[in-house]
């Protein structure tokens, strides 16, 4: 490197200008960046301080409605003297126990309307009666209600409520098994009016799956997570849960003096900064641009009071060589123009050639000029249109980048996914990525994404479930002149993943369900299910797993369609031994 070209004045020049233009810009776009952030992320906490407190108040007031619901129901005569009563066996029972048994249940069924939400309720009386209501689900004699945490805070509770933990509802069982009801147990010791005697246990059975509803987050994406007073999980949504110890995302808590419930809401800080960042990437941007317009600038401004030096420099340089003719034009009255003066008058007696070296110096100079101009001109305007575009970007459409975003990572799953198993997690974000796409749309319908966490690393392979969806979308739901609705659960069972996609569309007939899954329905029926279609699905999981892996169809014309799939639970150690397997 040429150091000495760097201690010229012209260099020297041009580096001030640059660094007390760069350094300052820099520092307003760092100091820009960390005071937004700050500000965003105190906005951001009050927000959400605010959101988790609603969330605690909105349950804060549901469990009050229980606790009056409770009351009418402990009060009620009809109660009292049905604990009062002895017990008698159910073969024993004369007309009048059954009326009695009909108008306890029709009094429970009556409360248990009255609030949304609820699963069973039972009364657990001291005298061996059990009477009980639940909206599908028969009473299991079997059950050991004594042995239960909730049974035994309640009576420890001396007539106050108490709210279990999150449990799977075991007293109520259906002949033909419709699977787990998770709950949460509102409980509250019977005490008779008169002696005030223990006399049994109320217990009201809230459902899970309806928390989100209740608490009024359902379908709006939040990351919500609900923490009993032990520190146990109520209710986790979007997968909110496995975010609680990452560093990058935001938490605000708000515990519930009533229920003693602590509600978390979660937000991605990279989300939340994303404002800050594109503003200091326009700053950076702007700083570069009016570096290079400072870079012009000086080269002008140096040129302006280096040439008369330079030209007087190099004349002398020649002198020194023994060339003596030429004139110097003074450019300036100053020093430099005193000095060139005194120089034209040694080289008087050679004016004649001097005022034609003068003439081809300028012409040399108006030609460096007009070159530098051409490099400059595309350069501003190139460094000018990059600017524009920052802003046009960082001031642009935000639903059209979420459209483009969504479709770059389906076309990035595409090339990308080369392997034959995929995690189920990067399947159910293809999903909703796609989702995402198809409702950026304007398709008139809501979608609903519900899957077993501990699920998310088990393996499938690609596009398993999105072309389901996809057939849910255009011919489910396309041709509907309503709103329509797209539901997608996955869960484990009997050592099996089962994906269920299930629509509110117009359906199919029982002729044009049986077709699906045969090998002429991509022509006969590929209007209805086209392109990777339900068969190639069908047919890849056969080729995959065999007989461990099946599609079952459900549709009625006008009442939707619900496709079931099957396929054996792996693990990332199992891939290998199973595609060996099959």
């Amino acid at each position: 490197m040429n150091w000495r070209k760097w201690q010229s004045i012209k260099s020297k020049i041009l580096v001030s200008f640059i660094v007390l233009l760069a350094i300052p810009m820099a520092l307003v776009a760092v100091f820009n960046y960390l005071k937004s952030a700050s500000i965003l992320e105190d906005k951001a906490r009050e927000q959400f301080q605010y959101l988790s407190e609603a969330t605690n108040q909105q349950f804060t007031q549901y469990v009050k409605n229980l606790d009056t619901l409770s009351m009418n129901v402990v009060e009620s005569p009809i109660i009292q003297s049905r604990l009062t009563q002895p017990f008698v066996p159910a073969v024993s029972w004369t007309t009048k126990q059954i009326e009695e048994e009909f108008e306890v249940k029709k009094f429970l069924n009556g409360i248990h309307k009255l609030t949304p939400g609820l699963s069973g309720i039972a009364v657990y009386g001291y005298n061996g009666i059990v009477d009980y209501t639940h909206p599908d689900r028969n009473f299991v004699p079997e059950f050991d209600y004594a042995q239960e945490d909730w049974y035994k805070k309640a009576v420890q509770g001396n007539g106050k409520w108490v709210l279990g933990g999150r449990r799977v509802e075991r007293e109520f069982d259906f002949y033909q098994g419709r699977g787990e009801i998770e709950v949460v147990t509102f409980a509250r010791l019977i005490k008779s009016l008169n002696s005030l005697q223990p006399m049994g246990v109320l217990a009201i059975n809230m459902k899970i799956s309806e928390f989100e509803n209740i608490l009024g987050i359902a379908d709006r994406g939040r990351q919500v997570v609900i923490l009993d007073e032990d520190g146990r999980t109520i209710l986790s949504t979007n997968g909110a849960e496995e975010r609680l110890h990452d560093a990058n995302w935001l938490q605000i808590s708000s515990a519930s003096p009533v229920t003693g419930w602590t509600s978390i809401h979660l937000t991605s800080k990279e989300e939340l900064f994303q404002e800050s960042k594109n503003i200091r990437s326009f700053i950076m941007v702007l700083t570069i641009v009016l570096a290079a317009i400072a870079v012009v600038l000086a080269n002008l401004l140096s040129s302006s009071i280096v040439k008369p030096l330079q030209t007087l420099k190099n004349k002398m340089r020649q002198i020194e060589k023994g060339d003596f003719q030429g004139e110097i034009m003074p450019a300036h009255r100053d020093e430099v123009g005193e000095l060139t003066q005194r120089f034209n008058r040694m080289m008087v007696r050679m004016m004649g050639l001097l005022e034609e070296n003068r003439h081809r110096e300028q012409q040399k100079a108006q030609l460096e000029m007009d070159a530098l101009q051409a490099r400059i001109n595309p350069h501003f305007l190139y460094n000018t249109l990059m600017a524009l575009r920052i802003q046009a970007v960082t001031d642009g459409n935000r639903k059209l980048g979420e459209l483009i975003a969504s479709l770059v990572h389906l076309l990035k799953f595409s090339a990308k996914n080369k392997r034959k198993m995929i995690k189920l997690r990067d399947e159910l974000e293809l999903i909703a990525q796609y989702v995402k796409l198809m409702q950026l749309r304007n398709e008139s319908f809501d979608f609903r994404l519900e899957a077993d966490p501990d699920l998310a690393e088990h393996l499938t392979f690609p596009f398993l479930l999105q072309p389901i969806v996809e057939n849910s979308v255009f011919h489910g739901i396309g041709p509907l002149r309503r709103r329509g609705n797209i539901r997608v659960t996955v869960s484990k069972s009997d050592g099996q993943i089962v994906a269920v996609v299930e629509d509110d569309g117009v359906g199919m007939d029982a002729e044009a369900s049986s077709k699906l899954l045969e090998a002429a329905a991509e022509t006969e029926g590929g209007e209805q299910y086209h392109k990777i279609g339900v068969r190639n699905v069908y047919e890849r999981l056969k080729r995959q797993f065999g007989e461990a892996a099946d599609i079952e169809v459900d549709s009625r014309p006008q009442a939707g369609t619900r496709v079931s799939v099957r396929w054996p639970v792996l693990t990332e150690g199992e891939e290998s031994h199973e595609s060996a397997a099959g």
